[in-house]
């Protein structure tokens, strides 16, 4: 979603995930200094950047963010019931994202209260930990939802943070999952005791508004990019 849209802007470059071999197409080398010279650093634009996972971020990748003076956009979501459903949906289908031209045909998922709560916790101490790697550097916090019901404020947020001028940007990759939540979920009837009153889904939670809209990084990614 973001990624996708700011690297529309003339003035960005926003790769996806370098250190992920499937984007990458080859081993990076041992120094990721070395890779990001070779397939990032030597090209030119008012920010230049990469989304970073997590679990991507070595201690010498972090050290880097500091001495190049990355700025870290976090994204994140309030919802862990789509959040989650999006994640089963994903793994079924090994399809984490969607481009407009895609089709995504609905696949049911069960969600069980326990892994569902193993999930939220694991996601918690996840951006927890993203955010302590990160602590001193320049951070931005935008949320899914926001950027479902207010797509251009939250692209111009980003912008004015990465100090580029703002542009209404449009993503290239959307939310897999089009339809209504209750349409992919197995045991939805089941649900209620394990929050889902709790999460605004006692109703057509995935409005018309989710159409032509973009999909998220499921697990807490956070997005660094370099300015100047």
């Amino acid at each position: 979603m973001i990624q996708s849209a700011l690297n529309t802007h003339p003035g960005i470059i926003c790769e996806e995930e370098l250190f992920h071999e499937k984007y990458t197409r080859r081993k990076p080398p041992q120094k990721a200094r070395d890779f990001l010279e070779a397939v990032l650093f030597n090209r030119h634009a008012a920010a230049i950047g990469f989304k970073l996972q997590g679990y991507q971020a070595t201690d010498e990748i972090n050290q880097l963010l500091r001495d190049d003076g990355f700025r870290v956009i976090l994204p994140y979501r309030r919802d862990k019931l789509d959040q989650y459903v999006s994640f089963l949906v994903a793994q079924q289908t090994d399809r984490w994202q969607r481009h407009a031209e895609d089709e995504y045909p609905v696949v049911k998922v069960r969600v069980d209260p326990q892994a569902f709560e193993d999930f939220v916790k694991g996601n918690d101490d996840k951006e927890a930990d993203i955010r302590k790697t990160v602590e001193g550097l320049p951070t931005i916090s935008v949320y899914y939802e926001d950027c479902l019901t207010d797509w251009n404020a939250q692209m111009g947020r980003i912008q004015d943070f990465l100090g580029v001028k703002s542009l209404q940007l449009k993503p290239t990759t959307f939310k897999a999952r089009t339809r209504p939540l209750k349409d992919w979920v197995e045991n939805w009837d089941e649900l209620p005791y394990i929050g889902r009153e709790a999460f605004g889904h006692e109703g057509e939670i995935e409005a018309e508004h989710h159409r032509g809209k973009p999909e998220t990084a499921l697990a807490k990614a956070h997005g660094s990019l370099r300015t100047g």
